[in-house]
C-alpha cells in the first residue's frame, strides 16, 4: 500500500490519498487508516467488479473496514475508481452511500457521476469502427530468387566452424 498523509497544521486537518486500497481489503491498511485520523479519505473502494472472481466475502470486508475507519475518525471519504467499475455500485455499496460521508470524486467537486468504467464495453462498442480491408501483397524485392542467408537456413546441418561433430 502506498499512501500520502497531508496535514494542514494552521487548520488542523488531514487529507490522506491512498486510492489503491481496494475497500480496505487488507486488516493492515484499515489499522493504518485508522491510525492516521484523516478528515478526509480519497481511495478506491470496495472492488465490487471483482465480486464474482474474488468473492462477496471480501467485498463485505472492504465495506465493513471502510464503516469502521468512518466511525472510528469521523473522516469523510471520497471513493475513486475501484469501487465505481461495478454497474450497480450505488445499489451494491449502498451501506457506504447511507452514511452521508462517502461521496464518489466527481461529487466531491459538484458535478455528476459519469462512470465511464462501469460502461466502458458499450462505449466501445459504440465506437468501434469497421475492420478496414487490407490493401494487397505488394511484390517481394527479390521474387524468385532466394538470398544466402534464406539458402544457409535451408542448408542440412553442418558443423559449426571451431567444433567436431
Amino acid at each position: 500500500m502506498v499512501a500520502l498523509t497531508v496535514t494542514d497544521r494552521r487548520e488542523g486537518t488531514r487529507f490522506v490519498h491512498a486510492s489503491d486500497v481496494q475497500g480496505p481489503l487488507s486488516p493492515v491498511a484499515a489499522a493504518y487508516l485508522i491510525r492516521e485520523r484523516p478528515d478526509l479519505l480519497y481511495l478506491s473502494g470496495p472492488p465490487a467488479y471483482l465480486e464474482s472472481q474474488i468473492g462477496s466475502a471480501l467485498i463485505e470486508r472492504g465495506i465493513a473496514s471502510l464503516l469502521r475507519i468512518i466511525e472510528t475518525t469521523g473522516s469523510r471519504v471520497i471513493l475513486d475508481h475501484h469501487a465505481l467499475r461495478a454497474g450497480d455500485y450505488r445499489d451494491r455499496l449502498g451501506r457506504l452511500w447511507e452514511t452521508g460521508r462517502v461521496q464518489t470524486a466527481a461529487g466531491f467537486l459538484g458535478l455528476a457521476d459519469a462512470s465511464l468504467e462501469a460502461h466502458r464495453r458499450d462505449l466501445w462498442t459504440a465506437r468501434r469502427k469497421a475492420p478496414a480491408p487490407m490493401p494487397m501483397r505488394a511484390p517481394r524485392l527479390n521474387a524468385g530468387r532466394s538470398s544466402a542467408m534464406m539458402n544457409a537456413r535451408r542448408a542440412p546441418n553442418h558443423a559449426k566452424e571451431g567444433t567436431t561433430e
